[in-house]
């Protein structure tokens, strides 16, 4: 069975595309149960054409977005269901997503950040490359991940 967690949303709509992906997300983890503990993004089971999508999206992803989310209006809030979120939590949790996601996939043992140095992994090089990194620490800080990454 296919996944589809960000099915009917454009990867390149930029914020609206981060607004939408939080709610799928959670979505996709109620579905599964995982709110009873502490659990894992892997745990999403995030399909091929997820993943595809997740690759689309990181190369769309402007420095311009990466810092109005995470400079300009860190704290800023939106409603997702019944809960608010920051901005700087809704891409940070997008950009873990992608970089654990592509680690599981194109990763080897001692070669986890060669594997963002390819075009399509646009997102971790140039101007945006600080603030996308610290977004990702910061939305891993939560469950303690943030001393694995930008070290």
């Amino acid at each position: 069975m296919t996944v589809r967690i960000f099915q009917d949303i454009s990867p390149s709509d930029g914020e609206q595309a981060i607004r939408q992906s939080i709610p799928a997300i959670l979505d996709r983890a109620q579905e599964l149960r995982l709110f009873s503990r502490k659990w894992s993004l892997a745990e999403l089971q995030l399909d091929a054409d997820d993943f595809a999508w997740l690759c689309d999206w990181a190369s769309n992803l402007s420095g311009r977005t990466i810092h109005l989310w995470l400079e300009d209006n860190p704290w800023y809030t939106f409603r997702v269901g019944s809960r608010e979120c920051t901005c700087s939590t809704a891409l940070g949790i997008l950009l873990l997503l992608f970089t654990t996601e592509t680690a599981r996939r194109k990763a080897t043992e001692g070669f986890l950040w060669s594997i963002f140095q390819h075009d399509t992994y646009s997102l971790c090089r140039g101007p945006a490359n600080s603030h996308a990194q610290r977004c990702a620490g910061s939305g891993g800080a939560l469950a303690q991940l943030a001393s694995c990454f930008w070290h």
